[in-house]
Formats: structure tokens, C-alpha cells, sequence
């Protein structure tokens, strides 16, 4: 929302595609912010857990698993939503053929005009 703000605030509010593009970039950026790290900290806690087994440090143990839990809930968070998108991407483009389909058959299935026995 800022970014769009900011491309309509400093004159180029008429460009539609180019602060629809820079809204995208920034959408992309945070989503790397957000959720980017997940894979890579859940490696590393796991590489600290296994360590951290073997010395037996009971509250080091706790926050691991602690934070373990949190990234794992924020990947399925993660995951939700994408799949969520892609089912409405899916869903929008049935929706537009079903759309057409309709559009065909109502054109094919109309009358046109009336003739008698006669052709007039």
C-alpha cells in the first residue's frame, strides 16, 4: 500500500502499470523479508538441536524447540497462502472459460427471427 502511495503521491498516479509494477517489487521484497529466511533457520536450529542433544543444556533445548515450532507454523502459514493464491489464479480462469462457454451458447441458442410458411 505505501509503495502505491508513494508512485501516486510523487506524480505518477497515471501510470497504472508502472505503480502496479513497483507495488509487485515491493510485495516480492517483502515477501523474501518475511518468509525467505524460514528454510535456512529451520536448517540451522535443527543443526543446533542435534548439538545441543548431545551436551544436554535442558533451557538452550527449550528456546530451540521454541523457535522450531514458531518457523514451522510460519512456513504452513506460508504455504497456505500460496496455495490459496494459485487455487484462486485457477479458479478465476475457469470462472473466465466457463464465462465464454456461457456467452457461446446463449448466442447459438437465440432467436433471430421468425419466418412463415411463406419465407416472410
Amino acid at each position: 500500500m505505501e509503495s502505491w502511495l508513494r508512485s501516486t503521491k510523487s506524480g505518477m498516479g497515471g501510470n497504472f502499470m508502472a505503480s502496479l509494477k513497483r507495488c509487485g517489487i515491493a510485495l516480492k521484497s517483502w515477501s523474501n523479508k518475511t518468509f525467505g529466511h524460514i528454510p535456512k533457520s529451520l536448517k540451522q536450529i535443527q543443526s543446533e538441536l542435534k548439538s545441543t542433544n548431545s551436551r544436554r543444556v535442558d533451557s538452550t533445548l527449550k528456546k530451540l524447540e521454541k523457535d522450531r515450532v514458531k518457523l514451522l507454523e510460519l512456513d504452513e502459514y506460508y504455504w497456505k497462502q500460496r496455495a490459496w493464491s494459485s487455487l484462486a489464479k485457477r479458479r478465476g480462469s475457469e470462472l473466465q472459460i466457463f464465462s465464454c462457454k456461457a456467452s457461446q451458447r446463449q448466442s447459438q441458442n437465440s432467436i433471430k427471427g421468425m419466418e412463415d410458411n411463406g419465407g416472410n
